[in-house]
C-alpha cells in the first residue's frame, strides 16, 4: 500500500545514471529518500546529478520511504546538463600506443 505526503525539498546526495536510482537528502534534516528514475519529471533520458536542488513527494511503499514526482524547484522540470562544477568523463577507443579502454576527461 502506498501513502503519499506532502511535497519536500532536498538535494540529490547521488544518483547512478547506469542502474537508475539515487538517493535525495531533505532539507528538513530527515533520513535520505530513495528516487528511482521513473520517478524524475523530464523530457528524454532521466537522470539527476550530484548537488542538484530537487521538490518531491514521499511515500512509504513497503516500508521503505521513496521519491515521487521529482522535480526541480518551483516544480519545474529537471535539466539535463550537470552543474558547471562537475566534468564529463568518458572512454576513449584504440589509443596510438595500443592501450584500450583509457579515461579521458573532457574540460
Amino acid at each position: 500500500m502506498s501513502n503519499a505526503r506532502a511535497r519536500a525539498s532536498g538535494t540529490v546526495k547521488w544518483f547512478n545514471c547506469t542502474r537508475g536510482f539515487g538517493y535525495i537528502t531533505p532539507s528538513d534534516g530527515s533520513e535520505d529518500v530513495f528516487v528511482h528514475q521513473s520517478a524524475l519529471t523530464m523530457d528524454g533520458f532521466r537522470s539527476c546529478w550530484e548537488g542538484d536542488e530537487v521538490e518531491f513527494e514521499v511515500e512509504e511503499v513497503e516500508g521503505r520511504m521513496k521519491a515521487a514526482n521529482v522535480t526541480g524547484p518551483g516544480g519545474a522540470p529537471l535539466k539535463h546538463t550537470p552543474t558547471s562544477k562537475y566534468r564529463r568523463v568518458r572512454k576513449q577507443g584504440s589509443a596510438p600506443d595500443g592501450e584500450n579502454g583509457k579515461v579521458k576527461e573532457d574540460v
